[in-house]
């Protein structure tokens, strides 16, 4: 069910990403989205989610096969980092960004997807060492990436086309980082 939540919140958010993408990116963040929703919708029958290791494996190479690009790649990577440590959440989480970050420079502050992963990573670990439900953590780190997302409204783009363009026109939030919340509250809906 969460795999399907989060499909179909990322198809329902397609136009806005574009929207948000447009201003500094190449205006696809949203369809680069919908078609790995498309994917895990087509293939969730196929998708071994009592296994969370394996399903973590099987949209790492959806998203290498269809989403294509930067974000495609990098959610390749983080699914593979967080398959090696599945089901250990937390450390799926903080296992997820280290692949990504072998590879990436964009790091918080860099007004990408990472503002919003970050943040809410560093909060689930917090909650759940301290001895939280994985509940609590999930509602709080959900906070925490939208948190994170909407300061990326005032960041210099670091990374990608957004780079070359003109500061002063980039008033939006990033399209990637708000690709995440829209997957994390559509996760915290359906588990919480």
């Amino acid at each position: 069910y969460c795999l399907k939540a989060a499909a179909e919140a990322l198809k329902n958010n397609e136009q806005r990403l574009n929207e948000l993408d447009k201003g500094c990116g190449d205006g696809d963040t949203g369809s680069t989205l919908k078609r790995m929703a498309d994917a895990i919708l087509q293939d969730l029958d196929n998708i071994p989610t009592r296994t969370p290791h394996l399903c973590l494996l099987r949209l790492s190479k959806l998203a290498e096969e269809v989403m294509g690009g930067t974000s495609g790649a990098l959610y390749s990577l983080m699914l593979v980092g967080a398959a090696r440590h599945a089901p250990d959440w937390a450390a799926a989480w903080q296992g997820a960004l280290d692949m990504a970050m072998t590879y990436s420079n964009a790091r918080l502050g860099s007004r990408t997807m990472f503002d919003a992963l970050i943040p809410a990573c560093d909060v689930f670990k917090d909650i759940t060492t301290r001895g939280g439900t994985w509940r609590e953590a999930l509602g709080k780190a959900v906070d925490a990436a939208d948190e994170g997302c909407s300061k990326t409204q005032s960041y210099k783009p670091l990374f990608g086309r957004a780079s070359y363009v003109d500061a002063s026109s980039v008033r939006n939030i990033d399209a990637g980082a708000y690709g995440v919340t829209v997957w994390l509250k559509a996760l915290r809906t359906e588990l919480l």
